[in-house]
């Protein structure tokens, strides 16, 4: 890779653009180089439960890494969550319940986990938690728009239609 200085002028940003285009590094000449970005060592850490298409796969690294102790906080919320919705992927509702409770028991705003548990509730057939999953997210995100929408449908299913 080259790194070539130029001076601003509507010539050097053509001759920029063009180089941009086959890779090459534009500088200014009065401005130092920036130094490349870093990667985020938390989403490198959870890029495994993240990404793949084998949800099983995906399940097994967020459990490595929940349980290696070396997350907490938020980060250690969103592995819960990750791992639920790899759960629900596998058809493992209950498992992904009680990790979607556990993502909210360490970040109370976790207001995804929240919904994702609404929706594995009402995958078990538990309608009545899952409407109150979605009361609450309500609570928390008022007329949102797809919290409304499952807890209309839910309604409808119970025949409740002036709720």
């Amino acid at each position: 890779m080259f790194k070539i200085t130029v001076q601003a002028s509507s010539k050097s940003l053509v001759l920029a653009a063009v180089l941009a285009a086959t890779g090459v590094t534009i500088g200014r000449a009065d401005t130092p180089p920036v130094p490349a970005a870093k990667a985020d060592p938390v989403v490198e850490a959870l890029t495994p439960c993240a990404e793949g298409a084998d949800a099983a796969a995906r399940a097994v690294a967020c459990t490595g890494l929940i349980g290696g102790g070396t997350l907490s906080g938020k980060t250690l919320a969103a592995a819960y969550l990750l791992r639920g919705s790899a759960q629900v992927e596998r058809g493992e509702f209950k498992a992904a319940v009680a990790d979607f409770s556990k993502a909210l028991s360490i970040d109370g705003e976790a207001t995804t986990a929240l919904y994702k548990r609404a929706g594995a509730y009402a995958l078990l057939g538990r309608l009545d938690l899952a409407v109150e999953d979605y009361n609450q997210l309500l609570k928390l995100i008022p007329d949102d728009p797809d919290a409304l929408y499952n807890r209309a449908r839910i309604y409808a299913l119970q025949g409740k239609y002036d709720t």
